[in-house]
């Protein structure tokens, strides 16, 4: 019984950072995510991938100085996992990988944003 009350403890804890999925495309045409107090938005390309921040009320997080990301790729077809180092690019994160090599995938990514950690799964290629 405590085992069950100390587990109900953690999941309180970890859930405001847990991403919840959002059913319209973003404002870029990409998989939305709400994760902790910010909007993920993941644009997925051949060779590479694009996760733009906003808050809740839709305003687009574009000082990405306190912000800093990695994402996991894990292979449906071939059980490969790639991890993938995000680095600023003007008003967005971007990661390098080659999405069509590894398709099905889905991209785990961990995202801080002034020293608050989020993370969330997108899928590729997006349903």
């Amino acid at each position: 019984m405590r085992q069950a009350g100390i587990l109900l403890v953690l999941a309180a804890l970890i859930a405001p950072t847990a991403a919840l999925a959002h059913g319209k495309p973003g404002s870029h045409g990409g998989q939305m995510l709400l994760a902790g107090s910010h909007r993920f938005e993941l644009i997925a390309k051949e060779t590479t991938f694009e996760i733009y921040i906003s808050s809740l009320k839709k305003e687009p997080i574009t000082d990405l100085s306190t912000v800093t990301g990695s994402a996991t790729i894990h292979s449906n077809n071939d059980k490969r996992t790639d991890d993938v180092a995000l680095a600023a690019n003007g008003d967005h994160l971007e990661g390098k990988a080659n999405l069509n090599a590894l398709s099905p995938a889905e991209i785990h990514v961990k995202i801080t944003v002034g020293g608050t950690q989020a993370t969330m799964a997108f899928e590729y290629p997006p349903d």
